[in-house]
């Protein structure tokens, strides 16, 4: 289960987050949706306290931080339980592929090297990526890049999969092959929450959906809910603009 209690974040005078709260069970795929600057992103590095909240509470799993008391240990104990697709990739530069993959697997969760490149090498294969595992991000294409990092999140095992816009830097001809491999993670039991601009995989894959504006929760629903029957006046206006 994953559960996040009344977070808010702060920027300042700015309140970005304003008191966001919801639940979703084990295997469930929830589209964040809503205008650009709404704390969409910022939820997800809420979440694994990228950026620290003000107040509220994270649960994954049995692991629960309270974010008016968090310490690095609590924090640490929380990433371990999640990871992140983000939208420009942040692979390291000096890394191969299959060093980017071991990387959290060594320094994160100490694993050995030996241990932590055959778990890498599988996760590279299961996102078509073994015959580039010693190309460096720079001779990786955009989709190529944002597959690396798909298996660097999946190679750690987590409860969930936190999932930035993993399309918006992507070439259009890219998207697609993302999106495909995206829902095979859905399709296997993955637990993902995908802020995300793209209708149709919302719309296919997403099991729950959530529009924000504003730093808060307008709507929550279903995928059938959201695009036959949107209650909020808000979300109509938005969802006639993008279908």
């Amino acid at each position: 289960m994953i559960k996040v209690e009344d977070l808010y974040v702060e920027f300042g005078p700015t309140k970005v987050l304003n008191g966001v709260s919801f639940e979703i069970e084990q295997g469930d795929v929830l589209a964040i949706i809503g205008p650009s600057g709404t704390g969409k992103s910022t939820l997800l590095r809420g979440m694994n306290f990228l950026i620290p909240p003000k107040s509220g509470t994270v649960t994954v799993g049995d692991v629960t931080v309270h974010a008016e008391n968090a310490g690095k240990k609590e924090i640490r104990a929380l990433r371990e339980q999640m990871s992140m697709v983000y939208q420009n990739y942040n692979l390291f530069k000096n890394m191969t592929a299959l060093e980017n993959v071991m990387e959290p697997l060594i320094t994160v969760h100490k694993i050995n090297r030996r241990e932590a490149e055959k778990t890498a090498l599988e996760f590279l294969d299961k996102v078509g990526m073994t015959d580039r595992k010693d190309f460096y991000p720079s001779k990786l294409s955009g989709g190529q890049q944002q597959r690396v990092g798909i298996a660097r999140a999946l190679a750690v095992n987590p409860k969930v999969i936190l999932f930035d816009e993993p399309t918006s830097a992507l070439d259009p001809e890219m998207v697609g092959d993302i999106l495909e491999l995206m829902k095979k993670l859905a399709e296997s039991g993955m637990t993902m929450i995908v802020v995300t601009h793209e209708m149709g995989f919302a719309r296919e894959v997403a099991t729950r959906m959530i529009f924000m504006e504003d730093g808060v929760i307008r709507e929550e629903g279903t995928p059938e809910e959201f695009f036959e029957h949107p209650k909020d006046k808000r979300l109509k206006e938005f969802m006639a603009k993008i279908i």
